[in-house]
């Protein structure tokens, strides 16, 4: 069968064959990203600059037109800090220079500087994103108007910052997610002294105008869950519920994946899991982190995360639940599937438009052994490795031209597979940030 060339250009489809069949092989690099020559990878941030990352899967988001938001570093500061922004990329890779004047917006610092930043799209398309303090004494959240200038109209000027409980001793927020009504809550994890020096996972809320929820939880704060453990990722849903997940357990002999559904009020939900509200699942008594969570076009819950029994080879972890959050058999056998998989567990996951699961490695050593790679595994809908991608149902994303040793910082479905991270020369010791983007093999002619 001949080999066809593929151009897609304001819809069009454009082949030296008269067959209609496409070019495009599930799981590798699409080098028709970006502009002429870069061979599937946009340049985000200036060469020299340390990945600005973002951490907990949130800190690159697409919204309905598939434009790309993510942090990259603008510059450095007088005392060498990064001073981060959040740019926009046109779904073909392009910067969009019509978002916030030059295609970017800089976030407002605080006065300790930036720990931990994450950031959603709310139903409006407007832009939020949540920053924790550096000394964890405060979050706050800027909202920008789809065009990316501030919304005036939220918290003051644009910014509200809320005082957390337990100050200097919270966890960055791991999870973001809008409601369909523009209130916007957060995964957060905090050292209670209750549970000292064990930690406590929660739920935070802000309402439509950035204010504390206070008729969420215990005055906007959800901590219904069994301590200790971590709260990492949060999905508000339509009818006003939100889905959790995270990990319980003390972070150095033993953990499990947890899964719960809060109601509106962020009490637990006792219509799920059999009345517990909490769903648990549990790896053979290794240490189980479960990190981010992807609900199913069908209302099933997915969790993935990374699994380990010597703190030294990690193994991808995923669960899933039904929509009454018991384990769902239909997947792997009993609801749970661990693989390994060159010592990468899962850091962050995804959903194709068909509901196949990607999972996010950023420790997948290469051929070598010498440097790491990020790579994306791919999951049927039964819970196996899917053939059809990549090699074996792995992608190894290959090094940035002149750059390496890749390492992870955010990743997302946006009509394609995109992955955001950083790159490092070791002969120059430069590095930089990258976005690149894979095929997902959904399209004509492909698996």
């Amino acid at each position: 069968m001949n080999r066809i060339l593929l151009s897609i250009t304001a819809g069009l489809l454009i082949s030296n064959s008269s067959a209609l069949f496409a070019q495009c092989t599930a799981g590798q690099l699409d080098v028709s990203y970006g502009p002429a020559g870069s061979a599937g990878y946009v340049q985000t941030a200036p060469v020299t600059l340390l990945p600005s990352g973002g951490g907990g899967g949130e800190d690159v988001v697409a919204d309905s037109s598939n434009s790309l938001y993510l942090f990259a570093g603008a510059a450095i500061d007088a005392a060498g800090n990064l001073i981060p922004n959040v740019i926009r990329l046109k779904a073909g890779g392009a910067r969009d220079i019509t978002y916030g004047g030059f295609g970017s917006v800089v976030l407002p610092i605080p006065a300790s500087g930036i720990g931990f930043a994450n950031m959603t799209i709310d139903p409006q398309g407007r832009l939020v994103v949540a920053v924790l303090s550096a000394d964890a004494s405060t979050l706050s959240f800027t909202r920008y108007s789809p065009t990316g200038a501030l919304d005036l109209s939220y918290g003051t000027s644009g910014t509200s910052t809320i005082t957390l409980p337990f100050s200097g001793q919270t966890f960055s927020p791991q999870g973001v997610s809008a409601g369909p009504d523009g209130s916007v809550t957060f995964a957060i994890t905090f050292q209670n002294p209750a549970f000292h020096p064990a930690s406590q996972p929660a739920v935070v809320r802000v309402t439509p105008s950035g204010a504390l929820d206070t008729t969420f939880g215990t005055g906007g704060y959800s901590t219904v869950f069994p301590a200790p453990g971590r709260a990492t990722d949060v999905k508000a849903q339509a009818d006003g519920t939100v889905i959790v997940g995270g990990r319980l357990g003390d972070n150095a002999t033993h953990e499990e994946y947890f899964v719960a559904r809060l109601l509106a009020n962020g009490s637990l939900d006792t219509s799920f899991a059999s009345g517990a509200g909490i769903t648990t699942a549990d790896f053979g008594g290794a240490l189980a982190s479960g990190r981010k969570l992807a609900i199913q076009s069908n209302g099933k819950i997915v969790l993935g995360g990374s699994v380990t029994t010597n703190n030294l080879s990690f193994d991808i972890g995923l669960i899933r639940l039904k929509t009454n959050g018991a384990l769902d058999p239909t997947f792997n056998g009993t609801g749970m599937a661990r693989v390994s998989l060159n010592n990468a567990g899962g850091t962050q996951i995804a959903l194709q438009n068909n509901d196949k699961i990607l999972v996010y490695m950023d420790q997948y050593t290469d051929a070598t052994q010498t440097n790491t790679q990020p790579a994306v595994a791919r999951f049927t809908s039964s819970g196996q490795l899917d053939p059809a991608f990549g090699s074996g149902g792995v992608s190894v994303i290959a090094p940035a031209p002149g750059f390496p040793d890749l390492s992870s910082s955010g990743f997302t479905y946006a009509g394609k597979i995109v992955a955001h991270f950083g790159g490092y020369d070791p002969v120059s010791n430069q590095v930089t940030e990258f976005v690149a983007r894979i095929d997902d093999g959904t399209g004509v002619g492909c698996h």
